[in-house]
């Protein structure tokens, strides 16, 4: 279940916000009912790239990296 502050990557282009399958965000934000998602990307050095309204069908939850 991705719940506030997760990391979440696209499963899915977003060509009209210039972001692709695989970009990384984190989750600002869940509206009530668990769904969507705002979530923000940045860039590696922090600037931003913008917040998207996203269903749960469109981003996951990034496991990759973490240790246990």
């Amino acid at each position: 279940m991705i719940q506030q502050l997760d990391t979440v990557v696209l499963v899915k282009d977003q060509p009209l916000e210039d972001l692709g399958k695989g970009d990384v965000g984190s989750v600002v934000f869940i509206h009530e009912g668990g769904k969507p998602y705002e979530v923000e990307f940045v860039t590696l050095t922090g600037d931003p790239l913008g917040v998207l309204t996203l269903a749960a069908g469109v981003c996951s939850l990034n496991l990759q990296g973490l240790t246990a």
